[in-house]
């Protein structure tokens, strides 16, 4: 009851008169300044609305109680998705704000790092901090701090099989994997700079700041999971342990039926390295592509049989898979993120090379067209049977099996998902030869 909605200036002004603990800006200031802009575009300012947000920021940041927090969720006009294509959330066209807004009809409604910077420097407010959302501020998934970015060489690991959205046009898909991209601007220091959105947050002290985001990230389950096992992951500031809670205490006993899967999320100690799949990665883009990935393919199968069978319960170890794994510096694989089981016994080191093999192909399908050409491989399907081979792997013998069993693990996680779906993706042309067929 003592929520407001404010969306017009009168409003706004009506409740300028009140202290309050939290005032959250979405979309920022668009109706406050636009009659203002509006006219000072006809000057072709490319710094226009800086200005006028900042004095705007000033008298909201008087409304404030003491602890009280300014909360602004907005686009990146120099976020990698706009880069890589994306539509500009407002005009609703691709590359808008990477050109500057180049009309006196575009009026600014989004900034980059940079901008905001200058803003709060306007504005006169000290104490701001900015917070990065994947893939997007209004569906977050991950959600990393400025300080873990700067002191954590490895923060873009958590990018990892992150897809950027347009919320414009829901089909579009960027050219190239992304992933590549967040490492990439990551090591050299330019990933908070490009991401594709910000969550920024004010207040009139630093206390205050660190009391509302004391963490290094926080990482929510994917939306279209039950909602049984939609959790929470998060990592404190100075402290080893990355947390994984359940959402929510549903019984597994309303289920009309038994679930092919388990679900025991668990916490563990963070983990600092390169991720199995990175090293997948870069096989496929270096040179010697083929050899050292068949390499790595190999090591990764024995150890997958090494781990089943010294293990008690084998369908622990259903999601062993490369993007689950996080090499030491002395080269040992080490798993995280252990989260799912398989409840019945039946479950083989074959089984789980499949799923590796059909998830990372998913995520990077575009590598693995581009980098293995002389093997005609065409969709995920194919790539899966040249692993088997190149592990002396019968392959019409094993596939048909797994598939199926695949089907039954992704509709008890995802009922939208099932049989049908894990057909679909094996059989998904690989994007570099739909490109390349257009």
């Amino acid at each position: 009851s003592n929520v407001k909605f404010a969306a017009a200036p009168p409003e706004i002004e009506k409740a300028l008169e009140l202290n309050y603990d939290a005032i959250v800006l979405l979309p920022p200031l668009p109706t406050l300044v636009h009659e203002i802009l509006q006219e000072r575009r006809k000057n072709k300012d490319i710094a226009v609305g800086l200005k006028e947000r900042a004095d705007c920021l000033r008298v909201l940041m008087g409304t404030l109680s003491e602890d009280g927090i300014l909360l602004i969720a907005t686009g990146n006009r120099l976020g990698l998705k706009y880069w890589l294509g994306a539509s500009e959330e407002y005009y609703k066209r691709p590359y808008t704000g990477l050109w500057g807004y180049g009309s006196q009809e575009q009026t600014p409604r989004m900034f980059s790092r940079n901008d905001w910077t200058e803003i709060f420097r306007q504005a006169g407010i000290a104490h701001h901090n900015f917070l990065y959302p994947f893939p997007d501020h209004q569906f977050a998934e991950l959600i990393l701090s400025d300080d873990f970015i700067r002191s954590d060489p490895h923060a873009h690991s958590l990018l990892y099989r992150t897809r950027s959205r347009d919320l414009t046009t829901p089909d579009w898909l960027p050219e190239q994997d992304e992933f590549l991209y967040w490492k990439s601007l990551h090591q050299s220091g330019y990933l908070r700079e490009f991401a594709n959105s910000f969550l920024i947050l004010a207040a009139k002290s630093q206390e205050s700041l660190t009391k509302v985001f004391p963490y290094d990230f926080i990482k929510l389950s994917k939306s279209r999971q039950r909602s049984k096992y939609h959790a929470v992951t998060y990592k404190e500031k100075l402290h080893p342990l990355v947390v994984k809670k359940l959402l929510t205490e549903e019984s597994a006993e309303n289920e009309a039926a038994p679930a092919a899967v388990s679900h025991a999320p668990r916490s563990q100690t963070y983990l600092q390295g390169p991720l199995l799949a990175e090293l997948w990665i870069d096989a496929l883009v270096m040179e010697g592509r083929a050899e050292k990935f068949q390499e790595l393919l190999k090591a990764y199968y024995k150890f997958l049989q090494t781990q089943l069978a010294e293990a008690e319960q084998p369908g622990q170890f259903l999601d062993l898979l490369p993007f689950n794994i996080i090499l030491s510096p002395d080269g040992q694989y080490q798993w995280f993120d252990q989260e799912w089981a398989v409840d019945c016994e039946e479950i083989s080191a074959e089984f789980i090379l499949f799923r590796a093999l059909l998830w990372f192909g998913f995520a990077h399908d575009s590598h693995i067209s581009c980098a293995m050409k002389s093997e005609n491989l065409t969709s995920i399907a194919e790539f899966i049977s040249f692993g088997f081979q190149l592990l002396a792997l019968d392959e019409q013998e094993l596939l048909p099996g797994f598939i199926e069993q695949e089907g039954k693990v992704q509709h008890s996680i995802d009922p939208s998902q099932g049989l049908d779906q894990v057909y679909a993706v094996l059989q998904q042309p690989f994007q570099q030869t739909v490109r390349i067929y257009q």
